[in-house]
């Protein structure tokens, strides 16, 4: 805590002696700490022609619109703005623009037209009486806690809600920025369309007979609980430590640590939550603007497309298109009419969004459902009826494609495979089917694909022909049969693993060519990957974020797997 003092004391000074000497346009520079020192971050704006790469990387961009960047900055990051010397224009704070309009509900009876805003109390409350008034199809997890100490939570809903069974997995989660809440009431509310509904909707009872689908609708409760548990006037974007939480995740071409910053206690929760499951589809929501952010957001679309690229095109539009049809003209029209490249819109690292979908092997899309952040209450059931379609729409999303189980051909018991569509997946596009069930899952577009399943150990199996169609499902299972070299537990060729217990890396040394790297936790979910075919035998993994366990690593020659085992202490 001294150091981060100390850090911001610093940040702090560095604006004073630049306030000093730099003419901006903001002439009371007192007001601009002040606002700092209270709020931990500003939210202003600057012209795009004067911002260049090197400026927008300074700062939390939210959006690029009518030849602005609009951004937010913590004094850390403002004071490295200011030395790039462009002009900014200090803006109110999108939570601080209409107190008025945002109404406060202490009590269950107050939610009835879910016109209102749950203070944070009553937020678990609600969460708790799902689960309670619907025990047979929902149950309440907590991820995690917050800097704060707040509870994250989410629901599962699912007709066998205390079993993982061999379905499709589906995560809706909202509101990481602290001051963009209209995800959350949507969540809180799609949550009680799901159960309310059920036993007596046709197309909901298939839906959670059929999925399991978990809800967090609140990603960052000190964000938006930023006064006090009572009211979100005031919310802000970043977390307890001044940090864009969407900015603050692994990245696929920056690297762990993209901000600069330590993994934030709530993403930490978040990665160790997603590591558990085997989700296939995911969205996070947000406010600032109306379009859906598809893959990728670090790179640029002529850079580097996912190569589910115009599957993501296609169910993007299907989700604008629907809310067109149940909207008023202008909703949801940003960018292409509605939706966009993330890249191609602007390029930012440290996202959620390509984290789930480089890492987690889960199609995670970005949907920014409002343009103000901290809506009106008065218009929040207008939001629900412009979007609760088009939610159910992309959440059945994750059903059709090619689905199936892949099991051990003698002992009949389920394998933990790598899914491969071949001259299709490319760049960590692949999936990997369950080691509890088997199951895997692969949303794709209407074609016709060769898939090859393989796994150490075993033979790999191509299957040649696989047939799609779109809103379709093909069921298809495979068995492997065991290699004859299977997987040897003895060191016969020379490598070193240390240190051994590791804390936050660990160090692999071959001296013989290995194909693959791969290590998986106690529960077989394969937390690394790495093609063992390049120039340095000497590897260093990092294992900051990994929890205190005991792991599995295997070495893949041309004619075998080696196998031994590290203990991970933090």
């Amino acid at each position: 805590m001294m150091k981060n003092s100390k850090l911001v004391l610093l940040a702090f000074v560095l604006l004073v002696n630049i306030f000093t000497t730099q003419a901006q346009v903001i002439t009371n520079n007192s007001s601009v700490k002040d606002i700092l020192e209270s709020r931990g971050e500003i939210y202003f704006r600057f012209p795009v022609s004067t911002s260049g790469n090197n400026v927008m990387d300074k700062v939390s961009v939210d959006k690029v619109k009518d030849g602005y960047v609009y951004a937010y900055a913590s004094a850390s990051q403002f004071s490295e703005f200011l030395k790039a010397k462009s002009n900014y224009e200090v803006l109110t704070a999108p939570s601080l623009l209409n107190p008025d309009a945002i109404v406060m509900a202490s009590a269950l009876a107050d939610m009835q037209n879910w016109d209102k805003y749950p203070v944070y109390d009553l937020y678990i409350q609600m969460m708790k009486k799902f689960a309670t008034d619907y025990p047979a199809i929902c149950k309440l997890d907590t991820i995690g806690f917050s800097k704060n100490n707040r509870a994250i939570i989410a629901l599962k809903i699912s007709d066998s809600v205390q079993y993982d069974q061999s379905e499709p997995e589906f995560f809706y989660t909202a509101t990481i920025h602290g001051d963009e809440t209209t995800g959350y009431i949507l969540m809180l509310r799609l949550a009680d369309y799901l159960l309310s509904n059920y036993g007596t909707n046709s197309r909901i009872n298939s839906i959670v007979n059929n999925m399991e689908i978990w809800i967090s609708p609140l990603a960052n409760p000190d964000g938006t609980f930023k006064i006090s548990n009572s009211t979100i006037v005031g919310s802000v974007r970043y977390n307890a430590n001044s940090i864009d939480l969407n900015r603050n995740f692994p990245d696929p071409r920056a690297g762990d640590h993209p901000d600069g910053n330590q993994w934030q206690p709530e993403n930490i929760a978040m990665m160790n939550f997603a590591g558990l499951h085997n989700f296939t589809m995911s969205a996070n929501l947000h406010g600032g603007a109306e379009l859906i952010n598809y893959p990728f957001d670090t790179w640029a679309a002529a850079t580097k497309t996912h190569a589910d690229d115009t599957w993501w095109s296609q169910i993007s539009r299907a989700y604008a298109d629907t809310a067109h049809a149940n909207s008023v003209t202008g909703y949801l029209t940003d960018e292409s009419n509605g939706i966009t490249n993330g890249g191609t819109w602007y390029v930012i690292t440290g996202g959620r969004q390509d984290y789930m979908n480089w890492w987690q092997k889960c199609r995670e899309v970005t949907m920014e459902l409002s343009t103000d952040k901290t809506l009106s209450s008065s218009l929040l059931p207008a939001y629900w009826n412009y979007n609760y379609k088009s939610l159910l729409n992309y959440l059945e999303e994750a059903r059709f494609g090619i689905h199936g189980v892949v099991t051990d051909s003698v002992t009949g018991l389920p394998l933990k495979v790598r899914v491969f569509i071949n001259n299709h997946d490319r760049d960590s596009s692949h999936v990997y089917s369950t080691a509890l069930n088997g199951d895997y899952h692969r949303p794709v577009l209407a074609g016709t694909y060769s898939v090859t399943f393989s796994v150490p150990g075993y033979n790999s199996k191509t299957i040649s022909n696989v047939s799609v169609q779109n809103h379709q499902t093909n069921n298809l299972n495979v068995q492997l049969t065991q290699s004859s070299s299977g997987i040897n537990t003895a060191n016969q060729f020379d490598y070193q693993l240390y240190p051994n217990p590791a804390n936050d890396k660990i160090i692999v040394k071959i001296s013989n060519p290995v194909k693959w790297i791969r290590i998986y936790d106690l529960l077989g979910n394969l937390i690394y990957e790495q093609n063992g075919e390049q120039e340095s035998s000497v590897y260093t993994i990092n294992t900051g974020q990994w929890m205190t366990g005991i792991y599995s690593i295997l070495l893949e020659s041309s004619d075998s797997v080696y196998s031994s085992k590290f203990v991970v202490l933090h």
